[in-house]
């Protein structure tokens, strides 16, 4: 299964495949989400990074839920991104 996301996130970042909306989940859940992954990006990511260097690196972390990693690159639009909080307002849908 890892596998096959692994393959799925870079056929995304590529552009071979759509990303889904992540307006799926809801509010609460993606709050929890975004809590979470705040602190990775702060502390472990270094930028500026594409949406393809943050995919790669979500998917190499164990601290992660499936749930939590599928979110994400459904999520993040693609482009660089020069900080954390430029990801982080991404995530959240803000310019």
């Amino acid at each position: 299964m890892r596998h096959l996301l692994t393959i799925a996130a870079a056929l995304i970042a590529l552009g071979a495949l759509p990303a889904r909306s992540a307006e799926t989940a809801p509010t609460d859940t993606i709050a929890a989400y975004l809590k979470d992954v705040e602190g990775h990006l702060r502390t472990h990511q270094k930028y500026p990074a594409t949406r393809a260097q943050l995919i790669a690196a979500c998917h190499d972390l164990k601290d992660f839920s499936e749930a939590e990693r599928t979110w994400f690159i459904d999520a993040l639009p693609d482009r660089t991104y020069p900080s954390a909080d430029d990801v982080l307002a991404a995530l959240r849908g803000t310019p």
